[in-house]
């Protein structure tokens, strides 16, 4: 028996119509799930640390610098102490570490921030990352 041959015209069309009809959802698609595979991955990767002079501290903290060097010089193991990382030789190369900063208003209830404090701590960390963004020219969300 002999099969006659299908014309391409024939089927051209219909397969035109369809794939029309599921591009539009089918993109969408792929783009919410690569979307959504990428958010978790980098989910799992650490987050910055940035790294505070000791001015941009008593700033976050609202507190007069001469605070700052005070915890600083605390004992290790005191509870206002204030862990820092040392930069270079000079006491204008100490750093400290936005990580620190955090744990450090954690463990000192006494002196811990109203949710209102940390609020405008946090929006003073950000400002801070925008500013340091604009001066380096780059864009990056990562502060």
């Amino acid at each position: 028996m002999h099969m006659p041959k299908s014309n391409p015209s024939l089927l051209e069309e219909p397969l035109r119509a369809l794939v029309e009809k599921i591009e539009g959802p089918f993109q969408a698609f792929v783009e919410q799930t690569v979307e959504r595979l990428v958010q978790d991955h980098f989910a799992n990767w650490p987050k910055p640390d940035p790294q505070y002079t000791l001015s941009e501290v008593a700033e976050l903290l609202a507190v007069d610098i001469s605070t700052i060097y005070s915890y600083l010089k605390k004992p290790v193991g005191h509870l206002h102490r204030l862990p820092f990382v040392q930069c270079t030789d000079t006491p204008r190369g100490k750093r400290i570490r936005l990580s620190d900063i955090l744990v450090w208003q954690q463990h000192n209830s006494s002196d811990a921030l109203s949710k209102a404090k940390q609020e405008e701590v946090e929006q003073k960390v950000a400002a801070m990352g925008a500013r340091r963004r604009a001066r380096r020219g780059g864009t990056s969300t990562l502060a």
